[in-house]
């Protein structure tokens, strides 16, 4: 159990993009690190889980570092060490083909940084970046001394979203949309998966991976409703995670024409 004053100590990232308008959080207030985003000022994922399971036991085993605590999540001994803010990024570059010829690059970026305080000299970084459009963050694992291959077993990111909220989900590319309650989902949907809150606002969850059903009704983490997790299938090292993407409603109506 964490006093107040050690809560108080632990380096929370705050993080706002260039227009002000979509502010994304990390904070480990305990074992499980959590996230959330806000759009003006409103939250469209309440905290949430995030995070990776690694499971390096026998890799440990071969180096001769067999005292180490196996605990049941491997983030659960990490612990915040600081947060870092990197300079404002605005640039352009050209896509070999899409829709415009130029597209504008422009973010604020931040990185949390945790490591273990024992012998494993385990570090996770979480970077992370605040468009005007939404929110993208990574997880990226700085090059280990004694160079542990880190077997990641399991992806903990979920999205814990405002009762309510509406899915416009299809089970693969170009398939007919079904529409519905968050929690009515019982099957893997492919991304982008669109969302419409119960205020109004519409957002897209994309990712290159597909979103399993596991997580919506009765596995849902802490009995919460409104939930999605991952289906665990993708590299982590140049991954940038886009949860979530501010739409109005004409740019939706362009998009999904």
């Amino acid at each position: 159990i964490l006093s107040e004053a050690a809560l108080a100590a632990t380096p929370t990232l705050q993080l706002s993009s260039p227009d002000g308008r979509n502010t994304v959080t990390f904070a480990k207030p305990g074992k499980e690190l959590t996230y959330s985003v806000a759009i003006d000022g409103k939250d469209v994922i309440l905290p949430s889980r995030a995070g990776l399971q690694v499971d390096n036991r026998v890799w440990e085993m071969a180096l001769g570092k067999r005292d180490l605590e196996q605990p049941d999540c491997w983030m659960d001994l990490l612990t915040v060490d600081s947060v870092s803010y990197g300079p404002a990024v605005d640039t352009l570059w050209t896509p070999l083909y899409g829709e415009r010829s130029t597209v504008r690059d422009r973010y604020n970026q931040a990185t949390l940084h945790t490591s273990r305080k024992d012998k494993s000299d385990y570090r996770l970084d979480v970077e992370v970046r605040a468009y005007d459009e939404g929110i993208a963050f990574r997880y990226f694992f700085p090059e280990h001394p004694a160079a542990i291959f880190h077997k990641v077993v399991d992806d903990l990111t979920d999205y814990t979203l405002p009762a309510g909220t509406k899915a416009f989900s299809e089970q693969w590319a170009q398939a007919h949309f079904d529409v519905g309650a968050i929690d009515s989902i019982s099957y893997p949907v492919e991304r982008a998966l669109t969302l419409e809150l119960p205020d109004g606002k519409w957002l897209a969850r994309r990712r290159h991976r597909r979103l399993g059903p596991d997580k919506i009704q009765g596995a849902c983490r802490q009995a919460v409703d409104s939930r999605i997790c991952n289906v665990f299938s993708c590299r982590y090292r140049d991954l940038l995670r886009h949860p979530v993407e501010n739409y109005h409603d004409s740019r939706l109506a362009r998009r999904t024409a």
